[in-house]
């Protein structure tokens, strides 16, 4: 429930949704990257015989078995079609791809399917051999042969003028040095750094911040934004956060006497950091 997804803006109206998030823990020396890694490397489609979830089971263990043996070098789960995938495949490393003799339909959805760079042939019914890797920087399908610089620049060139990839033109750094001796002496021995942690309206994240820096014996003190008085019964204002700010935003300190009004987020538990 962030405020992105509150389900209106304006006069538009977004229908009750429900998203899903899942994570598939893995140990990090069994984690594949995408690109190509070696040329003269058979490459496989791996995908279910039929649209049945059983059969799209039974084509991903397949492929992680492979995997577990060592004999997968890199995999790309297909997002559009199978030209997509040994295109963005060959970016990483500038290895090229070749298909060979299969009928294989190149541009067509192939959701659930993963292309696979493996270190040796296989025979099973649930993957399909489509070409393999090559020295020479060119992906090359039925009728066209691209290079991979060419792809590439196409590639990054739809997002170039929004999110630049390069920063101006190259130019020499001046080296920076100093030879003389620092006439400013630190009276402690030891350094002990404080940290400011801003807290904005709608923001999060704010304590996991506060506990990385006390594990760095790093002081830290959230700081609300825009904060608007309330009276206290003594007549006396205090501050408080609006109540879309994080929960940081509110004292951790204030007597149970002074608490905000009912309409402010309530206090959190007092922990080992100012707020």
């Amino acid at each position: 429930g962030k405020d992105s997804m509150s389900g209106s803006f304006n006069d538009l109206d977004v229908p009750p949704t429900l998203i899903s998030f899942a994570i598939a823990p893995i140990k990090a020396g069994e984690v594949l990257s995408p690109e190509f890694k070696e040329a003269g490397h058979p490459v496989y489609r791996f995908a279910p015989e039929n649209d049945s979830a059983q059969a799209l089971k039974t084509a991903w263990e397949a492929f992680y078995d492979l995997h577990r043996q060592g004999k997968v070098k890199a995999a790309w789960a297909v997002e559009n079609s199978l030209a997509e995938a040994v295109m963005k495949m060959s970016f990483g490393n500038s290895i090229g791809f070749q298909t060979g003799l299969e009928d294989v339909n190149w541009y067509a959805p192939c959701a659930g399917a993963i292309v696979a760079e493996l270190t040796e042939e296989i025979n099973l019914d649930c993957a399909r051999r489509i070409g393999e890797t090559t020295e020479a920087p060119f992906v090359a399908l039925p009728g066209d042969a691209v290079s991979i610089q060419e792809l590439l620049n196409l590639n990054e060139g739809v997002l170039e003028k929004v999110y630049p990839t390069r920063a101006g033109t190259t130019e020499a750094v001046e080296p920076i040095s100093w030879d003389k001796r620092s006439i400013a002496v630190c009276k402690h021995k030891v350094a002990r750094p404080k940290a400011v942690i801003p807290v904005f309206p709608g923001t999060n994240c704010e304590y996991d911040t506060a506990q990385a820096c006390l594990r760095a014996t790093c002081p830290p003190t959230c700081w609300p934004s825009r904060p608007r008085p309330w009276r206290r019964p003594s007549g006396r204002p205090r501050w408080w956060s609006s109540p879309a700010a994080s929960p940081a935003a509110t004292s951790l300190t204030a007597p149970a006497s002074s608490s905000p009004p009912s309409c402010a987020p309530p206090p959190c538990p007092t922990r080992s950091w100012t707020c």
